[in-house]
């Protein structure tokens, strides 16, 4: 499938429009769940004999400490079985925390604060929506707790025209082992 092909298939409209719904429908999870935490959550869209699919792809909860391998893992494992990706979506709650300038600064020679550790530390949800050439879209929301339990506070979204030039994320360790089954099924004749 050539880039014009799949932009074709899955247009910048229909990543943004992915990445809305989903904002939606995380927020009313968050809200019906209440203090209970989110698994991370991952779908992705490929071409079948129906058209476009959207199927879920199982993850655990709480991912394991090595994330990235994990999702690699399991992009070598859908690659390998030949299904044809053209995006996927990752929701996950995360750590934040902001730096302040001396932080920056320390960080140059002792590195950064682990989010988790910090005391001011915000908690997050996030979504990234991601096409396997590398358009994309992710949203962010606080995690907000009042006396009913907690919810999303209000979603930052950023269209981002090519992950490859951002900061590593789970995502494209997904791709990468994606492309590395779809390359390793090949180089063996197509056998399982």
């Amino acid at each position: 499938m050539t880039p014009i092909e799949l932009k074709e298939l899955f247009p910048d409209e229909m990543i943004d429009g992915t990445l809305r719904e989903e904002t939606m429908v995380i927020s009313n999870l968050i809200r019906n769940i209440g203090g209970e935490e989110i698994s991370p959550l991952m779908s992705i869209f490929a071409i079948t004999d129906k058209g476009m699919t959207r199927m879920m792809v199982p993850l655990v909860r709480g991912l394991p400490p090595d994330k990235h391998r994990f999702m690699k893992d399991i992009g070598f494992s859908i690659g390998a079985k030949m299904i044809p990706v053209v995006a996927a979506i990752l929701v996950a709650e995360a750590w934040v925390k902001e730096i302040s300038q001396a932080e920056a600064w320390r960080a140059k020679t002792s590195g950064f604060p682990v989010p988790s550790k910090c005391p001011d530390r915000q908690e997050i949800v996030t979504i990234i929506v991601r096409t396997c050439d590398g358009r994309g879209v992710t949203a962010t929301a606080p995690i907000v707790r009042d006396a009913q339990g907690r919810g999303a506070g209000q979603w930052d979204m950023t269209m981002c025209k090519d992950f490859k030039k951002t900061q590593e994320n789970m995502l494209g360790s997904f791709f990468r082992g994606y492309l590395n089954g779809l390359t390793k099924r090949h180089k063996r004749g197509g056998r399982g």
